[in-house]
């Protein structure tokens, strides 16, 4: 019996907000319980909302996003600084961001044309990477520089590619997604600078919005998908 996804969804926020209040209070106990959850609970409510007969190559994508968003998740929850680890979860989630940008890409593939259609974005997108590395880079411990770099030019690219399903798929979902993809980069960049800048290094407060901007992110993208439908192969 299909349980009714908009309770599966409203769980998700729940235990989302538990987590984040976890951090808030530093209750360790509590934000790591729960954080092992939220990923298990979004890809239910995806396998929930899709009907079989849509559960094909792009709902396989969809998963295989979140799980090694999941993988991310656990690998980064390891308490300690060997920056192995890091690197280890940085490699998870950019693994999911390319399975992301191959489900847009799938839906609506990337050409010549979305620098015609998009000139504003494509100008903002690239103004923030720059302005952005530029800042970070050099607080950053040479080991890690390139695989930074690459992440961010990653995460990007899968935001462009959310950008450019808009002529593709429903206005509602389209909003989701790129709402989802846009929060997936702040996310981001706030954990680098929660991570790698001494103003912001070991910041509660920063560590809490890393988490908000990054259950929402997922929650968005995923609830995009489940509006689409992923009926189209």
């Amino acid at each position: 019996m299909q349980i009714k996804s908009k309770s599966i969804l409203v769980l998700y926020i729940i235990v989302g907000a538990f987590q984040v209040m976890g951090i808030l209070l530093k209750i360790s106990l509590l934000h790591q319980s729960l954080k092992v959850l939220l990923m298990p609970v979004l890809a239910f409510y995806l396998w929930n909302s899709i009907e079989g007969k849509s559960k094909n190559n792009l709902f396989l994508l969809s998963i295989l996003a979140l799980a090694f968003s999941y993988a991310g998740d656990i690998i980064l929850m390891i308490p300690d600084n060997n920056p192995l680890f890091f690197i280890g979860g940085l490699v998870s989630f950019l693994v999911a961001h390319l399975f992301y940008t191959r489900l847009f890409t799938t839906l609506s593939p990337l050409n010549k044309y979305i620098l015609r259609r998009n000139p504003i974005w494509i100008i903002g997108i690239i103004l923030f990477l720059t302005i952005f590395l530029s800042y970070l880079v050099p607080k950053i411990d040479t080991s890690l520089k390139i695989p930074v770099i690459m992440y961010a030019l990653i995460i990007c690219t899968m935001l462009l590619s959310a950008l450019n399903l808009k002529e593709w798929i429903g206005k509602g979902p389209h909003h989701m997604i790129l709402a989802g993809a846009i929060l997936f980069v702040l996310s981001d960049s706030i954990l680098a600078l929660n991570k790698f800048d001494p103003a912001f290094q070991g910041s509660t407060f920063m560590h809490a919005l890393v988490m908000i901007t990054y259950i929402a992110a997922q929650g968005f993208i995923v609830h995009g998908i489940k509006l689409d439908g992923l009926k189209r192969l």
